[in-house]
Order: structure tokens, then sequence, then C-alpha cells
């Protein structure tokens, strides 16, 4: 299960204020933590989430948000590929979910970045594919075959063209629009 705060609804709420981006990337941060503690509590867990438990429950969580003492268990981090950038930083935050109990992902891999990066050089996280059919051309099938398929997480793969990618390269994880 996926919660993705949507940043322009955050924008809107937030008025003439939230054209301002650091005041958007700072309530985006706010509510990241405020989910994470409301998940973290079992009675608003089920309130947000319904009776049982997903199997992951994957939350952006941009640079900065607080993680507070309880994290919800099996609660993986969505992180953006930008991160990546500065390995040390990445490292470190990567350090600090772990020792919260937080997977981590990072999103925003599709063709183009698949044909830039050499993909076995990013952390042992779950990586989050962004489907296009240029994903399934010989350079990004050539990476993807360099990983795990555990790690792999296939977003936006509800058509035919997609699930056939998938199960080509065993990727388990298929996010499709509810």
């Amino acid at each position: 299960l996926r919660l993705e705060p949507s940043r322009p609804e955050i924008a809107a709420a937030m008025g003439s204020l939230g054209t301002d981006p650091d005041l958007l990337d700072h309530a985006a941060r706010r509510l990241a933590a405020r989910l994470l503690g409301a998940l973290a509590d079992p009675a608003e867990a089920r309130a947000l989430l319904g009776p049982g438990r997903p199997a992951r429950l994957h939350l952006p969580l941009p640079a900065g948000t607080p993680l507070g003492a309880a994290a919800p268990s099996r609660l993986v981090a969505t992180l953006p590929l930008t991160e990546a950038a500065e390995p040390d930083a990445l490292a470190a935050r990567l350090a600090g979910l772990a020792a919260a109990g937080i997977a981590a992902e990072l999103d925003g891999l599709d063709a183009g970045a698949l044909d830039l990066l050499e993909i076995t050089a990013l952390p042992p996280t779950l990586l989050r594919l962004h489907w296009s059919p240029a994903m399934a051309g010989p350079g990004p099938r050539a990476a993807l075959r360099r990983v795990d398929p555990a790690r792999l997480v296939l977003a936006g793969g509800g058509g035919e063209a997609a699930l056939s990618f998938a199960l080509a390269l065993s990727i388990g994880l298929v996010e499709v629009p509810a």
C-alpha cells in the first residue's frame, strides 16, 4: 500500500502560502511526520488503513522529516533518486531509517535513468521503477537483470505490456492505479 500525500492538494490547502516552495517542503515534512505518528498508534492506524495491515506501507519521507520514537512496522520510506547524488548523506539517512526500523526505497528510476547510471552502485534498497514502453528496451532490461528482482517495484504497471515486462524480469511487486 502506498500513501502519497498530494503536493498540489497541500499547496491548495495552504492558500497563497502554498506557492512558496520552502513552505510547501516544510508542510510536506510535517504531514509525513504526523502520518508516521498516526501510523505508529494502532487505533489511529486502523482508522487510516482499515482493519488488517498491509504487507508493506510505502510513505514518502522528505529529508528532515522527524522520525519519532515509534515507527510503524513494515514501513518503507520512499526517497527520491536525487538523494543518491550525495552518497555519504544518503548512507547516513539510510542508517537513521534502519535504526528506526524503517526500510527504504529509491523512487524515480525510469528508462533514461537506467541508461545513465550504474544500478548496482545504488544502495541495497528497494528500487521503484516508473513504467513506460522504453523500459522494455535492451538497455534498461540489461541494467535491471543485474539487480535482484526482489528489490524492484514497478509503478504504473497496470497494462498488458508492463505486466509482461514484470513477469519476464521476475518483478513481483507491481503497482497498478486504484
